[in-house]
């Protein structure tokens, strides 16, 4: 009896013991793969507080991801940037590790450009991350350039539930481009190959996860597929004999070891800068702020790690006293927009709410003392003025009151549907130290403006910036100094009220209408412009997303504003 009761006793921890085990197993099991990120950067200060915020909003446990990233020959506070960045998150992850030349005994290729030898500098790089990846035991290595941004927080659990050895995520440089990611064709020698699949692919008419011939730039390996054992980066496999060229090396690779390339575009997860060949990194910074500015138009505001410092990122008002943006209150969609302009171009700026059209009447116009110009009709509609106008011209009126209101010496106005071109504050700093040196006693300098007349314009003498402009339209954006406002406000605008397109040409004038211009007797608002211009409308008449708040508001009744 008592064998029998030690042999039970006996079964029973065993049991227990079998099931501890299995419920350790099951634990284990549940726990989500171990990720290696590899960012290779050099000279990637522009892009890095984008890439890393985008890799820090992944939906994924930081505690079961590493970070591998190699830094060399900076230009620029690369490597800055990620030692600060490594402070601030290095407990939040599993293991960050910065890799620079002095952990690795690489020869490096200086150029900006792409040489054979820079070519294998990457490579060789690559390779290494591979192996502190298999080193660290980790279950895949996620590649992400890092001038690539995973907008989509679900990318890599997403790439891991693919179940794929080899994937990508589809990324797009913008929903304009055709530039992407991936290739579904390539020639005997490994180059792209233009096929009838990628446009379908691209556009996600056919989607899924999908064999393609090429994948680049960010993509993820499983490691724990045999047939990785067969593949490396770096040295070439021993049969290839093609050029020194990384995407061609990594894809003979790949085939060699069995491999296919995926890729998966059941969604768009992210975006790719294509980095312009120059040598210049102010260039390359301009141009990639032009490209976030595009985006933005597009709806995608990308996130920024924000305390990051960045010496080329300094807020201010520039030389002005304010810079004011104009915008309706019911115009939030606007108001968000230049929000993320005003960031990325690090400009300080007061938003002033614009008077509205469709709360004006009558009665409230009388109220204010306006008196519309007997018998105006707007020059290209051939129609009497709206109460959208009258509200723009309002705004922008308020806005000449408060340079005398606070003794400003100048300020910038801006309207809320603007579209900065490439090289903005460069630009724009030209253009205030050329009016300097050159001791212009200007009034208004257009910034912005739509040319109405095909005559050439006279340039300003001895400048390189500066124009006398002709008959323009436009207030979208305009420097106005202290002696310009006094001149606008003195010639008391709102007794002969017209659209305020009209009216500044009549003030410096260069109005083709005689008898508008008979009306106001001082027209010396001294004019000048920036050319080439600095700024744009958002959109246009022709654009699906273009709305005019001037042109959509009722007219105000002839008989009503000639009794005015």
């Amino acid at each position: 009896m008592a064998r029998v009761y030690i042999q039970m006793i006996l079964a029973i921890n065993i049991l227990l013991i079998t099931m501890t085990l299995a419920d350790t197993t099951a634990l284990e099991y549940n726990r989500l793969p171990a990720v290696v990120i590899v960012v290779l950067a050099r000279d990637a200060s522009d892009f890095l507080p984008t890439s890393l915020a985008c890799l820090a909003n992944l939906n994924y446990d930081k505690k079961r991801i590493a970070f591998w990233i190699a830094t060399d020959n900076n230009q620029d506070q690369t490597e800055e940037m990620l030692v600060e960045w490594k402070s601030q998150v290095e407990s939040d992850y599993h293991r960050v590790e910065i890799m620079t030349s002095n952990n690795y005994s690489l020869q490096t290729d200086l150029s900006l450009q792409w040489t054979p030898s820079r070519y294998r500098h990457l490579l060789q790089l690559r390779q290494l991350a591979l192996a502190a990846a298999l080193k660290y035991w980790a279950d895949y290595v996620l590649f992400v350039d890092a001038d690539n941004f995973l907008t989509e927080p679900d990318t890599l659990i997403e790439l891991i539930k693919s179940n794929r050895t080899m994937v990508a995520p589809m990324l797009i440089e913008s929903r304009h481009s055709y530039y992407s990611n991936f290739w579904c064709g390539v020639d005997e020698q490994g180059y792209y190959r233009r096929t009838e699949d990628y446009l379908p692919t691209l556009k996600r008419e056919r989607k899924g996860v999908l064999q393609v011939a090429m994948i680049h730039s960010t993509f993820l390996i499983d490691l724990n597929r045999k047939s990785v054992e067969k593949f490396s980066f770096y040295p070439p496999h021993s049969s290839y004999q093609g050029h020194i060229d990384d995407l061609l090396i990594f894809s003979y690779s790949t085939k060699m070891a069995g491999i296919p390339f995926h890729l998966l575009n059941n969604k768009i997860y992210g975006y790719l800068f294509s980095s312009p060949q120059v040598q210049e990194l102010i260039t390359r910074r301009e141009s990639f702020l032009n490209y976030k500015l595009n985006q933005l138009l597009d709806g995608v505001q990308f996130p920024r790690w924000n305390l990051i410092s960045d010496p080329c990122r300094q807020w201010g008002k520039l030389p002005f006293d304010q810079v004011y943006v104009i915008n309706l209150l019911r115009r939030k969609e606007r108001r968000q927009y230049m929000k993320a302009l005003l960031d990325e171009i690090c400009l300080d700026a007061e938003f002033f709410e614009a008077i509205d059209g469709r709360q004006l009447n009558e009665e409230k116009i009388a109220k204010l003392g306006i008196q519309i110009l007997p018998g105006y009709l707007d020059p290209f509609h051939q129609r009497p003025m709206k109460y959208g106008e009258i509200g723009c011209f309002l705004s922008h009126y308020q806005l000449w009151k408060k340079v005398i209101q606070f003794n400003y010496s100048s300020i910038l106005i801006l309207e809320d549907d603007v579209k900065v071109k490439m090289g903005f504050h460069r630009q724009l700093s030209q253009v205030m130290q050329e009016a300097q040196s050159l001791s212009l006693p200007w009034d208004i300098i257009y910034i912005g403006r739509k040319k109405l007349l095909s005559e050439a314009e006279i340039s300003v003498k001895g400048a390189n910036y500066l124009i006398w402009p002709d008959y323009s339209y436009w207030t979208v954006g305009y420097i106005l100094s202290a002696s310009g406002a006094k001149k606008l406000l003195a010639s008391q605008p709102l007794t002969h009220m017209m659209a305020i397109d009209e009216f500044l040409p009549i003030m410096y004038n260069k109005h083709p209408r005689k008898d508008w211009k008979e009306i106001f007797p001082e027209r010396n608002l001294i004019a000048i412009s920036a050319e080439p211009l600095l700024i744009e409308p958002a959109f246009y008449v022709a654009d699906k997303d273009y709305v005019s708040d001037t042109e959509d508001s009722s007219i105000v009744v002839a008989d009503q504003h000639d009794e005015l």
